[in-house]
């Protein structure tokens, strides 16, 4: 689930670990174990060989932006850190049972297919100052229906944020595209004070580049608040 070289970014062999489901304490399980060795069992051999060299490619750009490298992310690097943190997300959310982490399987397929993000996504990275946690993702899932729509289906979507030692990504997703009159794809706004500090790498911009190390960055308690304001995200995007 997390990729070996980010053994390399934690000072400590060993990891305390939580999955579970923030509203049901009874979806808890936590244990301490080897750091960064926690698998699942998911992939085909096929998947699992695309998915590594997705790994390789990620393996000298996201450990530079930890060391606080300065660099300029172009369309191609913004495109590998948006397909990282989206993959990443989605093997997460396999290694739980609750409904609530159960995301659309047409999603995996897509994954398998293109490794990029359904059409209706959005990413954005961040660097967080003296994070919490050696890495962390929060993801909720929400129904919406489009505004612009009349007579519009209920649809799914989901947002996580996620976190590897300082660098931090956040993707939003929807299932189902939205009409043409839709003015901002996601159909909702992010809360608090990281949007402001966030940089948006999905879609990627193919005419200017995405500075790194960012000249704002998030408190670990910003991150916090971004994560424990996804549930309202999902009630401000029903209409």
């Amino acid at each position: 689930m997390w990729p070996e070289w980010l053994q390399k970014l934690t000072s400590t062999a060993m990891l305390k670990y939580r999955i579970g489901v923030s509203h049901d304490p009874a979806s808890w399980r936590q244990w301490t174990g080897a750091a960064f060795e926690h698998t699942a069992r998911v992939l085909c051999e096929a998947c699992n060989r695309m998915l590594a060299e997705l790994e390789g490619k990620v393996a000298h750009l996201i450990p530079a932006m930890v060391h606080g490298d300065h660099m300029r992310l172009g369309s191609a690097e913004q495109d590998l850190l948006a397909q990282w943190f989206y993959k990443t997300g989605l093997m997460v959310a396999t290694t739980t049972r609750h409904n609530a982490s159960q995301l659309p399987k047409s999603h995996y397929i897509g994954l398998a297919q293109t490794l990029n993000l359904p059409p209706t996504s959005e990413a954005w990275i961040a660097e967080v100052e003296r994070p919490a946690y050696a890495a962390a993702l929060w993801l909720q899932r929400f129904d919406w229906q489009d505004r612009h729509l009349a007579a519009a289906p209920v649809g799914q979507g989901y947002i996580f944020a996620m976190s590897v030692a300082t660098v931090a990504g956040v993707v939003a997703v929807l299932d189902t595209s939205q009409s043409p009159e839709s003015a901002a794809i996601p159909a909702f706004e992010l809360l608090g004070r990281a949007p402001g500090r966030l940089l948006r790498i999905w879609p990627s911009s193919k005419h200017y580049g995405v500075p790194w190390p960012p000249t704002l960055k998030l408190t670990a308690a910003d991150f916090q608040e971004l994560a424990d304001s996804f549930p309202k995200i999902g009630q401000h995007s029903r209409s």
